[in-house]
């Protein structure tokens, strides 16, 4: 979405309503934290590779790196996740279908992708996200994990690098 730092920078402002400009800093004082517990438990080996020639170039050019796993997260990741995008997009679909006119059934039959109809299609019947279930994920894990990432984040880490999202 950007070409530059700078535009990364604007972007990220709007989104935060942040006007304030970015600090001009070098790479001694840039820490990166690099998160490997489960992020890079099964990353194909050219991905890994790319991503350690990254971290190494990094830290070549002065930027400290810092190796080191959040709290656990990942219960509290599982517990709220998914449940929470099933949740919400079961009800948004449905209203976006009836504000269309559609029957949702409709919506769910056009689906083209196997795996995401049937995913769709399980939250119909038995296995569908209850509000309980919605209601735990939103007031236990999600807090549970902002402020897990929140001490990750306050322990002098200026950026962090992810590889990619968990599985």
């Amino acid at each position: 979405m950007g070409i530059s730092v700078d535009d990364l920078a604007l972007l990220d402002g709007v989104m935060a309503n942040d006007t304030s400009r970015l600090a001009d800093l070098g790479a001694s004082d840039i820490r990166i934290g690099v998160p490997r517990a489960v992020l890079w438990d099964s990353l194909e080996k050219g991905v890994e590779a790319c991503c350690e020639n990254v971290i190494t170039t990094l830290a070549k050019a002065g930027v400290t790196i810092v190796e080191m796993d959040p709290e656990d997260i990942w219960e509290d990741d599982a517990a709220a996740s998914l449940p929470i995008v099933l949740y919400e997009s079961m009800k948004e679909l449905a209203l976006y279908a009836e504000s269309r006119g559609v029957a949702f059934s409709d919506v769910i039959d056009g689906v083209a992708s196997p795996d995401v109809k049937a995913i769709l299609e399980s939250q119909l019947g038995e296995e569908a996200v209850t509000e309980s279930v919605y209601r735990a994920a939103m007031d236990t894990h999600r807090p549970n994990m902002q402020r897990k990432w929140q001490a990750y984040l306050m322990r002098t880490i200026s950026r962090q690098r992810f590889s990619r999202q968990p599985r």
